[in-house]
């Protein structure tokens, strides 16, 4: 993972939030890995699954916290602190 990518994931879940699988924190990674690196997604569970649910929302989040670093860097200082609020108050 690169230092961007380590510096996003560990702002979203070093700090006070709702516990997330680790199906969830491998989806959040592997969009990191996607903006970042350019390493390809590949899915990794059985669409249908609990697994894959928990996955798949933790790519959405990874993607948010993506534009959300994006966006920072084009408009100025953080617009917002909790990750939550990058991919509309889930958590």
């Amino acid at each position: 993972m690169t230092t961007e990518a380590r510096r996003l994931y560990q702002t979203a879940f070093e700090q006070p939030r709702d516990p997330r699988s680790e199906e969830y924190r491998r989806g959040v990674r592997d969009a990191l890995a996607f903006r970042l690196e350019g390493r390809r997604i590949q899915t990794p569970y059985k669409v249908g699954t609990c697994q894959f649910d928990a996955w798949r929302a933790g790519i959405d989040e990874g993607h948010a916290l993506w534009r959300q670093a994006r966006a920072a860097k084009t408009s100025g200082p953080r617009q917002h602190a909790d990750p939550a609020a990058a991919t509309g108050g889930l958590r």
